[in-house]
């Protein structure tokens, strides 16, 4: 491997991919875009790469990618820009995790709008798929401990006791609503509660014969059956 050159790859007089080689464009071309794009195929040389002194194939192969992802850039060829150069050749050569994350990356990218198009999407977000999957996610996040890291972690840096102050569980229940967030609502809840013990609220509704009642309510009311306590207008007891 002495040296090598970049390459410009036009199909129908149009620029779509730019690549590199250490061989001859002809043959390049006719083993590798003949077959993929038919005989009218074209690559036009955009420069010579020759091996710096004392490289190793190696150091020369990375050396010639980053070559071929300048060209890119300059070109403008990769997907985004409507060209047919997916993932830069600069991340190919590194391999690993890189490599895997950006592979996933395109791969989820061509999935995606196939996966709504094919109804697929819309199967997955269905209630009852969603709730299988925040049970299966709530049961691995207790197996593998990490709900008690988090409430460790939140105990040690005092974030528990920053978001349950009077003022901001205020804000938050003063804010809140069906759009809001679920820690918002959280804290709306604990001032209201606290709102509550403190003005005698509590402890008015929680009464014996509101209680009562609203046990009856629960269980009898909510489900069809005639009331029990007496406390319900229009639906005698049995």
């Amino acid at each position: 491997m002495t040296s090598g050159r970049t390459y410009e790859v036009f199909i129908g007089g149009k620029l779509v991919k730019v690549g590199s080689t250490t061989h001859t464009l002809e043959w390049r071309r006719k083993h590798g875009y003949t077959k993929q794009f038919g005989p009218a195929v074209e690559l036009h040389l955009i420069r010579e790469v020759p091996r710096p002194v004392g490289y190793s194939d190696r150091d020369y192969d990375f050396y010639l990618k980053a070559c071929e992802a300048f060209d890119i850039v300059q070109k403008k060829t990769y997907q985004e820009d409507g060209g047919l150069n997916k993932i830069s050749p600069l991340i190919q050569a590194l391999g690993g995790p890189m490599l895997e994350a950006e592979m996933g990356r395109i791969g989820g990218r061509i999935r995606g709008p196939q996966a709504v198009k094919s109804g697929q999407f819309t199967r997955l977000r269905t209630p009852e798929h969603q709730s299988n999957a925040g049970r299966a996610a709530g049961r691995k996040n207790i197996e593998s401990g990490h709900i008690q890291r988090l409430g460790r972690k939140n105990v040690e840096t005092g974030h528990l006791r920053e978001i349950c102050t009077p003022e901001v569980c205020a804000r938050g229940g003063r804010i809140g609503g069906h759009n809001q967030p679920r820690e918002a609502k959280a804290r709306g809840g604990h001032a209201q509660g606290c709102k509550n013990v403190k003005s005698g609220h509590l402890a008015k509704i929680c009464t014996s014969k509101n209680r009562v009642k609203g046990l009856c309510q629960r269980w009898n009311i909510n489900r069809g059956k005639p009331c029990a306590c007496g406390q319900h207008y229009g639906v005698t007891a049995t």
